[in-house]
């Protein structure tokens, strides 16, 4: 499915920003179909849109993901609500709190910055986020998602 494609990304950074202790609330899945024409077959997409909470309920946070490959053009985002401000990861690779741009990680090529992290473990310099315990931590962050049924 697109959450499995395109969701590991953003899981991981979720991960990252809030921990493990992430609470599916709603999952809303969308199929687009393109219907074919000349030589092109017809296509079917599929869309994502994840609400999930972290924290207690005098301190929580509401996390929104979504993406997915049935749009009419690439597009992923990530949204971060706490009780006084937002954030937003929007597809262009910018880090917005409100409207203002706190970082645009689209300057550095992916490329350079694998390389970067590789070199850094290479030193010695191991960046304790990365590893096999994100990988897991994904895939059933991911799992919990793909299994969520609304009630």
């Amino acid at each position: 499915s697109s959450l499995w494609d395109y969701g590991p990304h953003d899981a991981a950074f979720l991960i990252d920003l809030l921990g493990n202790d992430l609470e599916v609330t709603s999952v809303k899945r969308s199929t687009t179909i393109e219907p074919g024409s000349g030589f092109r077959a017809p296509s079917k997409g599929e869309n994502y849109d994840v609400r999930l909470l972290h924290g207690q309920q005098d301190r929580q946070v509401t996390a929104n993901i979504s993406g997915g490959n049935g749009f009419t053009r690439k597009s992923r985002s990530l949204y971060v609500y706490t009780d006084d401000s937002h954030y937003h990861l929007d597809g262009e690779g910018r880090l917005l709190h409100g409207n203002t741009e706190i970082a645009d990680f689209a300057r550095i090529p992916p490329l350079t910055a694998a390389l970067r992290v590789f070199l850094d473990a290479v030193r010695g310099q191991n960046d304790g986020r990365l590893g096999l315990s994100l990988g897991e931590s994904v895939v059933k962050l991911l799992a919990r998602i793909d299994s969520f049924k609304e009630s």
